[in-house]
């Protein structure tokens, strides 16, 4: 193992390459077709039917179509990229306070999420209700969980726009 390796200018490199970046849009990809399931699954709940129009039940109601299982495998990779993009940028030193708060919140998010796509893409299925209870439950225990929990509220708040050297992905 080479002894002069820069771990933060390692996590630098990465976090900025152009692959990774594109290659993490994939998680907002994810993101939409979980939404988007879940508000069809809502219309149809609305409409009389009977279905769960929630995380699980979307990811539950992908796992039943044809090519469900590639498509939560495709979500849960892209999810999980996602996930260890922001967490990268979390530890980019010339990132605002905020930001890198911001972006270690999301990240626990996206990860999150990913996990639960591989939990039902390997046939796990669990109840999202009950997941994010005990995965919140379970943070709140440590000092570091409650601050990525309070980070990830603040994170969602409407707050003025600030400048920031941080580019998301897509918005490049």
């Amino acid at each position: 193992m080479n002894a002069s390796v820069d771990p933060a200018a390692a996590v630098r490199h990465v976090a900025k390459h152009p692959w990774f970046e594109r290659a993490a849009r994939l998680g907002y990809v994810a993101n939409g077709v979980l939404h988007a399931t879940v508000g069809i699954l809502a219309a149809f709940v609305a409409a009389g039917g009977k279905a769960e129009a929630d995380q699980g039940g979307a990811m539950g109601a992908l796992a039943e179509q044809p090519f469900g299982m590639v498509l939560l495998w495709i979500c849960a990779i892209g999810a999980l990229l996602l996930g260890l993009w922001s967490l990268a940028q979390a530890f980019l030193p010339e990132n605002e306070l905020k930001g890198r708060l911001k972006s270690a919140a999301i990240s626990v998010s996206f990860l999150a999420v990913g996990f639960t796509f591989g939990r039902f893409a390997v046939g796990i299925p669990s109840d999202s209700g009950k997941t994010a209870t005990s995965f919140s439950g379970e943070m709140m225990k440590t000092g570091l969980g409650r601050g990525l929990l309070i980070a990830l509220g603040l994170g969602c708040w409407p707050w003025p726009a600030t400048t920031s050297t941080r580019v998301p992905p897509g918005s490049s």
